[in-house]
């Protein structure tokens, strides 16, 4: 069965709209550059969904990237 807003809210910490955590590069640099902030939970667009991550990884191509 699908999971409706209600539950992606529920996945993220709280109520629905209250936010999700994000590791985010501010500027180019070594690791300390990586910050950990809190975002607003995405609102699709039409024709979009919103999809809850389970996990992700960090490429040696995005350390490249991060150091500019």
């Amino acid at each position: 069965m699908p999971r409706g807003r209600a539950d992606m809210g529920q996945a993220a910490g709280g109520s629905y709209g209250r936010g999700v955590k994000a590791i985010r590069i501010h500027a180019y640099g070594d690791a300390s550059v990586l910050r950990l902030d809190d975002i607003p939970v995405p609102e699709p667009a039409g024709g979009e969904v919103l999809v809850k991550v389970a996990g992700t990884s960090f490429n040696p191509s995005e350390i490249g990237l991060r150091n500019g």
